[in-house]
């Protein structure tokens, strides 16, 4: 399949004429119909989202002149073989994968990474885009037989106890300088149009993007400026498959991309390594002998003018490690790091951090000589917050903050708090806590009350992963499937049933649980259509 490159660059279009790609250097000139990539060293990503919503023949965009980059980018587009992480990662790194059903699973995804010991600068990136993803994947992605969203208009804190009957799978690999992830659904239908825009929105808001703000979009915009490279391949109606890379080394981004591949040709299964033809590989190679020319030359440039650098004395907490562009450059032991050899007028995003402190980030753009920067980090205060039994429910204000055990840093030191629980089969209770005060933790177990009017009622199946419907009513969106714990009310007949496709429902005979007796479990085997029961 042929691709167009598209650099408004001369040095990257020479770089690439010895290539077997086709060269331009407008999107204007290359056929609405035809698939195109774009190269634009240094651009912002304003710019490259600005030029994907214009041109709908553009798959993605490379914010930097790396020939390897653009030839992964490339195979990737044109092959129906070529979304296996391993081509992200150092050759033989070890690929891992997950099967996750509901939000519960976040934290044996986030547990998992840990286990990878990945570097500091890299787990507050990580974090926010396995959310974000698993958010998606779980509870934007799922759609009926009509293409409509089965979660739309619920509320987070009523989704997240839900779950649909598809698996989404994430695969990771680390090789100690990239991490590689990809979250995977199973119905295919994020558009590139909700992509591009959601992003030229959140480019373009009258208010610069806060962090902690809602909005369709920010979700988007928040992965976008945490990894180093962010790529939508979907087969419509089919898969959906989100990956981003991350490097230690910097968090820029340099790869943003949107790819829709056929269905008989492109499963969205594990894929192998796919190697260019030779041919092609000693063209990229040449490309990228031409790249490195151009940077000796460069080299030699500020060797002939003379030293042009810039220096940053960061003034911070003693004990402080300071990252730049997401590359670990030190730790302010005596609270200041000086670091040296920065290019002049370039924006840098410096950030310090320490255990127990609150991270600081600044962007500068240093001048010639010697700058300074102050990043001194206030203490945190942490409330350390259980249940009995825990796994419930947290909200602040109204707003979910996560499950317990949970331990809260966004509190104001010294404030009180009012914390409010929530957990299926239990009495919703709140508590009023004392925050502690700079630098300090207080550790608070909240026991829960048991709702004598519900029974727990535990479905199973054979086989399972049959929705659990209400006797007599339609299936609802917040349906769930077998095994799992459903609390009813007591002193109430109770009539389900289990459905699966392609198998005779099975009616669960009408029960009464009484108030306060034991729990009670239902189920049986699901006898697939045109067998024989015994």
């Amino acid at each position: 399949m042929s691709l167009t490159v598209v650099s408004p660059d001369p040095d990257v279009r020479k770089a690439l004429a010895a290539s077997e790609l086709v060269v331009c250097e407008s999107i204007d000139t290359v056929d609405r119909t035809a698939r195109a990539l774009a190269v634009l060293p240094r651009a912002p990503l304003a710019t490259g989202v600005e030029l994907m919503l214009r041109s709908p023949q553009l798959l993605g965009v490379l914010f930097v002149d790396d020939p390897p980059q653009l030839a992964t980018l490339a195979t990737r587009v044109t092959s129906a073989d070529a979304l296996a992480l391993d081509r992200l990662l150092g050759e033989g790194t070890q690929i891992h994968t997950l099967a996750i059903r509901d939000h519960t699973g976040k934290a044996q995804c986030l547990a998992a990474l840990d286990a990878l010991k990945l570097p500091p600068s890299l787990l507050d990136r990580v974090e926010q885009c396995v959310d974000e993803m698993l958010m998606n994947a779980l509870y934007a992605a799922p759609v009926d037989a009509h293409g409509k969203p089965l979660f739309a208009g619920m509320p987070v804190r009523k989704r997240l106890g839900l779950r649909t009957d598809r698996e989404v799978t994430v695969r990771y690999g680390f090789d100690g300088k990239r991490l590689a992830l990809s979250v995977r659904d199973t119905f295919g239908s994020l558009k590139r149009a909700t992509v591009v825009d959601y992003l030229h929105k959140s480019l373009h808001a009258a208010d610069a993007v806060d962090r902690k703000a809602g909005g369709a979009g920010l979700g988007l915009y928040l992965m976008a400026t945490a990894a180093t490279a962010l790529i939508f391949d979907v087969v419509p109606g089919v898969a959906t498959e989100t990956t981003c890379v991350f490097d230690v080394r910097q968090s820029a981004l340099e790869q943003l991309a949107y790819v829709t591949h056929d269905a008989a040709t492109q499963p969205l299964a594990p894929a192998r390594i796919v190697r260019l033809p030779s041919k092609r590989r000693r063209a990229m190679f040449a490309a990228i002998a031409a790249a490195a020319l151009i940077a000796v030359s460069l080299v030699g440039y500020r060797i002939v003018r003379g030293p042009n650098v810039a220096r940053i004395a960061v003034t911070t907490t003693n004990g402080a490690t300071i990252d730049i562009d997401g590359r670990a450059v030190g730790t302010a032991a005596a609270g200041t790091l000086s670091v040296d050899d920065l290019t002049p007028g370039r924006s840098y995003r410096i950030v310090a951090r320490q255990d127990g402190y609150e991270t600081r980030r600044e962007v500068v753009r240093p001048k010639r000589g010697a700058n300074a920067l102050s990043l001194e980090l206030a203490a945190l205060a942490t409330l350390e917050v259980d249940t009995q039994p825990s796994d419930a429910i947290v909200e602040v204000a109204g707003k979910t903050i996560g499950s317990t055990p949970l331990a809260i840093t966004s509190l104001a030191p010294g404030s009180t708090a009012s914390l409010v629980f929530h957990k299926p089969g239990y009495r919703m209770a709140t508590a009023q806590v004392q925050v502690p005060p700079r630098g300090q933790r207080q550790r608070v177990t909240h026991a829960l009350d048991r709702d004598e009017g519900l029974v727990k009622v535990h479905f199973d199946s054979n086989p399972p992963g049959a929705a659990i419907v209400r006797t007599g009513e339609p299936m609802a969106v917040d349906r769930t499937y077998t095994p799992a714990d459903v609390y009813v009310e007591a002193d109430q007949i109770q009539r389900f049933t289990l459905m699966m496709p392609d198998h005779a429902p099975l009616v669960i005979a009408p029960f009464t649980p009484t108030r306060g007796g034991a729990d009670l479990t239902k189920g049986g085997d699901l006898a697939p259509l045109g067998s024989t029961a015994p």
